[in-house]
């Protein structure tokens, strides 16, 4: 029979054994999380490629507007010409009477007398920008942001457009607005007042609220708002535009009101 270690032999075998046990623990955690880091970093390499091809084939941030810089809190070089367009059955769009049809959707659900305004033939339809209306009250010239007319041998009428993005109402401006459609075209017309947010009203100095009452009951006077309303009309419009340009120009801009 052999003879047994002595227990302080025995004693430095087991812490050896117990290190070595340790060192194989060790090595094959630090080799899992190694593993499991790998794999990590390939994720993440990969979302980060997946992340460039987006960008780069769609680039989302890309926004012409925003790249004009304060250019699209401006109301008369970029607002007023951009919605003229738009609303004009003739403008550069191509798109026919499409985004003035939406307008109109609109307004009737507001139970506006929209029908009055159906454009029947594009021909008669003329949209300017900044139009004078000439010191019709004598309180001074006024100029009207957009105004779209229709003149048919049969018929003829008007919708204007106040567009108030950061400017403040002007004395009797909307009174000297409403007399110069009163002269040119009866009662056949109707005037918007366009606000960046909802629930915005004229000034009482631009026009009384009670002649603004009586012109919201025969349906000539409507307050409305890029956030509701433009941007209603823009998405009514989006799923039946067909030119690729327009309608990524159309969810740019949609980007932009949002911001007002």
């Amino acid at each position: 029979m052999l003879p047994s270690a002595p227990p302080v032999l025995e004693l430095q075998a087991f812490l050896e054994d117990y290190k070595s046990f340790v060192n194989s623990l060790e090595s094959k955690r630090i080799a899992a999380d190694t593993l499991s880091y790998t794999r990590l970093l390939s994720g993440w390499q990969m979302l980060q490629h997946l992340a460039a091809k987006h960008q780069r084939t769609q680039a989302p941030d890309y926004n012409i507007f925003w790249l004009l810089k304060n250019l699209y809190r401006d109301e008369t070089r970029l607002h007023s010409p951009f919605l003229a367009d738009l609303l004009n059955p003739n403008g550069t769009h191509q798109q026919g009477i499409l985004f003035y049809e939406a307008l109109l959707e609109l307004l009737r659900g507001r139970s506006l007398p929209v029908e009055q305004y159906q454009v029947r033939d594009p021909y008669f339809v003329q949209v300017a920008t900044e139009v004078a209306t000439g010191n019709l009250t004598g309180d001074g010239d006024g100029y009207i942001d957009i105004l779209l007319t229709y003149q048919a041998p049969e018929r003829s009428f008007a919708i204007a457009i106040e567009n108030k993005i950061y400017a403040g109402d002007q004395h009797k401006q909307l009174e000297r607005y409403q007399a110069y459609l009163q002269l040119h075209f009866t009662n056949q017309h109707l005037l918007l007042y366009l606000t960046p947010q909802p629930d915005c009203v004229p000034a009482e100095h631009s026009i009384k609220a009670v002649r603004r009452a009586e012109l919201e009951a025969v349906g000539q006077l409507g307050c409305i708002s890029y956030k509701n309303e433009i941007n209603s009309v823009l998405t009514r419009a989006l799923p039946h535009v067909e030119a690729p340009t327009v309608r990524a120009i159309i969810m740019q801009y949609q980007q932009v009101i949002t911001a007002l």
